[in-house]
């Protein structure tokens, strides 16, 4: 074989051992996210969107937005898939839900009570002292709580290393 050949061959399979499959196979494309229909496909297969067609005119229909409303939303712009599974509003947590009721009691307490204060309404400042006093009623009960059940753990220890009397186990 012509020796010119034979490195030119040579060359080209050292290129091609490093190759990615895409790079090897052009014809076949890049491994790509399709937007259009959602799915992953190579490059070389390409999707059309398809609109509602009219039966009467057989044209496409036009999409727009009701009267008064000419702006983009945000799927429009982005897509639906950038906000799936996504609450616009999220549910509020346990905690966040107790505060919120325990706010709603005692606001008739500080409600008329608190004056303007550096610009707020007596309404916000008498929702901050609501919430202010809320907020360490509720951490005050918690900590009882949680320090009843430390103790009792306390408790409960002793009595299983026969420190204290107890019904949990024998004592000699």
């Amino acid at each position: 074989m012509n020796p010119e050949l034979q490195k030119a061959i040579d060359k080209f399979r050292a290129d091609h051992k490093n190759k990615s499959f895409s790079q090897r196979n052009l014809a076949l494309g890049k491994m790509i996210n399709c937007a259009v229909c959602d799915r992953r496909h190579r490059s070389s297969q390409v999707c059309v969107q398809r609109f509602a067609v009219n039966k009467k005119t057989n044209q496409t229909m036009e999409l727009r937005p009701p009267d008064g409303l000419t702006d983009l939303t945000k799927f429009q712009v982005l897509g639906r898939k950038q906000f799936a599974g996504k609450r616009i509003n999220p549910h509020y947590s346990k905690k966040r839900l107790q505060l919120i009721q325990r706010v709603i009691e005692l606001y008739p307490h500080h409600e008329g009570i608190w004056p303007t204060m550096h610009g707020k309404p007596a309404e916000l400042v008498a929702m901050h002292m609501a919430r202010r006093e809320a907020r360490e009623a509720l951490s005050r009960e918690r900590n009882e709580k949680r320090s009843q059940k430390q103790s009792a753990q306390h408790r409960s220890r002793r009595i299983n290393r026969g420190l204290l009397q107890g019904n949990s186990r024998i004592h000699r």
